[in-house]
């Protein structure tokens, strides 16, 4: 927050609650007894940043997430993993507009890595910079209604690698 407050939009920052890396031992699907239903790195990172952040309920507290969206799967098994909605119904919600600009839980308002292209390396920087401009209220594209927080989620490796960033409004 010092460094901001010298800029010239020092009144436009937002704040990072919380940041998580976690790392799988393996890839998920080379070990015996995956059920192919989710990303252990994903559920393990979202359970270390919902903790440093305080977050209790994410559906509820989180106002929107980007994900990584690299395929339509990946995207149903994340919002599960993040905790979002029930894995098993994950693909009836997004059919139901639960992740909608307007909906409970907004996933991707910027259109996702489908939208923008996924150039490794720099997706995670691109969600980044999209849950800031939604925090700011200065989001290109479809807005959300008041946010507070927002999740940031990428994936790599394949879905062994896993970081989960939560920004929110100045305190």
């Amino acid at each position: 927050p010092e460094i901001a407050k010298k800029m010239k939009h020092k009144d436009d920052y937002v704040l990072v609650k919380a940041n998580a890396l976690a790392v799988d031992s393996t890839f998920p699907m080379y070990r015996p007894g995956y059920d192919w239903l989710g990303f252990p790195a994903t559920k393990t990172a979202a359970a270390m940043a919902y903790k440093e952040a305080g977050v209790k309920d994410p559906r509820k507290e989180i106002s929107f997430a980007e994900v990584h969206d690299c395929f339509t799967s990946t995207e149903l098994f994340n919002i599960g993993d993040l905790g979002f909605v029930d894995p098993p119904k994950a693909a009836a919600a997004v059919a139901d507009g639960v992740m909608d600009v307007e909906g409970d839980i907004p996933v991707n308002p910027s259109g996702g890595l489908k939208c923008f292209g996924h150039p490794i390396g720099a997706s995670g920087c691109r969600m980044l910079y999209e849950a800031t401009k939604q925090l700011q209220g200065r989001a290109d594209g479809l807005q959300v209604k008041d946010p507070s927080l927002g999740l940031a989620h990428n994936l790599g490796g394949p879905a062994s690698v896993c970081s989960v960033t939560i920004l929110g409004q100045r305190d």
